[in-house]
């Protein structure tokens, strides 16, 4: 990244680190304890430059002291249209801290994100990782520089990302311009240290942490952040492409998707006729629901497409009544596009979506989603469509996003809503059988 690490080091003097450090005998008392890994070093500094620019430079030093460990020894980094990835560096060392190997470019691959959720999207990666060393513990090192023109997204600072890693030392800074102002939530952490930033008028919000052992696992624990140090930015303003937008507020987000994805929703003539002739009949909301959801299950298909302002804005709705399927905008979109037709009203939610996933930030307006299902108002009753299923009942939204907070985009302005919530009682079966034996063993049931 553009920031020179000794501005770093004028905030956080305690940080400097030689190379000397990296022999593992330098390992503070206790830090081995249950863990897997050390993290000896972790810097991360964010420098905003503009509401559509910025730059990210990533130093780490982990010392792995067994083959569980073994995945520090692997450096992965994204990047896009929107994204570039300006250097990228590492060094292998020996528990003595002497240098075994570094990083030549004819080790650094670069992958597609293709798989087989995802049929296409503008995002790659470069991967980096060292061959399986004989022993241990040993040491890696990386420095990772990127810059990115997609300000939707600051980032989430977690020192300590698993159980069975310890920290040394880590420490997160933001720089931001004068005419911008940060925002941010913080767990298990004082306020940031303000400082000047980089040039004059600019400000460096810093936090840092020292010395974390690791922790046994405990299933079903709350999420990681309401136990560990972590941090949670996110911008006021931002520009991506020739779209602008804030997050003061759940509603400036919902009215900044909204302005990604109008005019999206018209049908060619002969998908709209057949809307028309399927309903013609159906005297409620929910029967016409019910068949164009499963009309939608019939003819289309989910495939992850993630283009289109860093995979936000969504495929018109005639592109996929032509190719039948699309991702869970496209999809979402379409349907709401059909109902439309059938005069039933219809809004997109955003959600945080999975089995394990906690719930949102509801107290912190950002980009937090990673899913889009829809929402139908009837009366006093409300439908859940999730259009990605080709298997669920219609209303039916699951342990993957159930019981959980969405962002629903009104016809006044976004607001957050609660999703249905799923008791044991909803999800009880009961079987009574009655059992009839012979005095030969036999029976009938």
């Amino acid at each position: 990244m553009i920031m020179k690490r000794f501005l770093l080091f004028l905030l956080f003097p305690v940080l400097a680190f030689g190379q000397d450090q990296y022999r593992v005998t330098a390992l503070p008392t206790g830090l081995r304890d249950r863990a897997d890994a050390v993290i000896r070093l972790h810097e991360t500094t964010f420098t905003v430059k503009s509401a559509g620019e910025a730059t990210e430079t990533v130093h780490s030093v982990v010392t792995v002291l067994k083959p569980a460990g073994d995945n520090h020894a692997e450096e992965v980094v994204g990047y896009d249209k929107f994204t570039k990835i300006t250097d990228f560096e590492g060094t292998l060392y020996d528990e003595n801290g002497t240098v075994i190997k570094r990083l030549k470019k004819a080790d650094i691959a670069d992958f597609s994100s293709y798989n087989d959720i995802n049929f296409y999207d503008d995002n790659r990666y470069k991967v980096a990782r060292f061959p399986k060393q004989p022993s241990y513990p040993y040491t890696v090192e990386f420095r990772v520089e990127t810059t990115t023109r997609n300000l939707m997204f600051y980032p989430q600072w977690q020192p300590q990302r698993a159980d069975a890693e310890a920290v040394e030392r880590a420490a997160f800074v933001v720089d931001m311009p004068p005419n911008l102002t940060l925002r941010y939530k913080t767990f298990n952490l004082p306020e940031p240290t303000k400082t000047p930033g980089s040039e004059p008028g600019r400000v460096r919000y810093g936090w840092q942490v020292e010395n974390l052992a690791a922790r046994e696992s405990e299933p079903s624990a709350p999420p990681r952040h309401e136990l560990r140090p972590a941090v949670f930015t996110a911008p006021t303003a931002f520009d991506v492409q020739e779209y602008r937008g804030n997050l003061r507020t759940w509603n400036d987000l919902g009215q900044f998707y909204n302005a990604l994805n109008a005019n999206r929703d018209a049908l060619p003539d002969e998908v709209r006729q057949r809307v028309a002739a399927l309903v013609a009949t159906e005297k409620t909301t929910a029967q016409k629901v019910k068949k164009i959801y499963e009309l939608l299950q019939e003819q289309t298909r989910y495939v992850g497409i993630q283009l289109g302002i860093g995979g936000w804005q969504t495929i018109d709705a005639k592109t996929v009544a032509t190719t039948k399927y699309g991702d869970c905008k496209a999809l979402t979109n379409y349907t709401k596009a059909m109902l439309k037709a059938a005069g039933v009203p219809a809004w997109e939610a955003l959600i945080l979506a999975g089995d394990d996933e906690p719930d949102i930030l509801t107290d912190f307006p950002s980009f937090q989603f990673n899913h889009v299902i829809l929402y139908v108002p009837d009366g006093r009753d409300t439908l859940w469509l999730e259009c990605t299923s080709q298997t669920n009942p219609v209303g039916y939204m699951s342990d993957f996003t159930g019981s959980r907070h969405a962002l629903l985009m009104t016809p006044t302005g976004a607001k957050l809503v609660n999703t249905p919530a799923y008791r044991p009682a909803d999800n009880r079966q009961t079987r009574r059988v009655a059992v009839t034996l012979s005095e030969t063993g036999d029976a009938t049931a």
